[in-house]
């Protein structure tokens, strides 16, 4: 609800439309970088849950069969957060499209109030 309220925020549209196209790839870079951070730390946690929950299937994994786990659980988890951060972010394009008039999106002007 947070996120609904701001996006049909004046100045936050008038904010980001005046906002360079580096500092936004920049915040971008920063999202994508902080978020790789943390699933990385879980994984280890994660493999060992998986190797533990195999139990006596076989022998205990190695440190590059661990790593391989790791990095495929990684590339899972990484997908499923850019599905749903791109289909998050269509929302918002459309609503904001749909909700949001140009005089609104106009960088420098404020909209008319009656």
């Amino acid at each position: 609800m947070f996120a609904l309220v701001l996006s049909i925020n004046t100045e936050m549209w008038q904010v980001f439309s005046e906002m360079p196209e580096s500092f936004l790839a920049l915040v971008a870079a920063l999202f994508v970088i902080t978020g790789s951070i943390f699933v990385a730390a879980q994984l280890p946690r994660e493999v060992r849950e998986l190797e533990e929950g195999a139990g006596a299937a076989g022998p205990p994994l190695e440190r590059p069969q661990r790593f391989n786990v790791g990095l495929v659980m990684f590339v899972s988890q990484a997908l499923q957060i850019l599905v749903v951060s791109v289909a998050i972010g269509a929302f918002f394009v459309v609503f904001g499209a749909l909700a949001v008039g140009a005089d609104v999106r106009a960088p420098g002007r404020s909209p008319t109030r009656t």
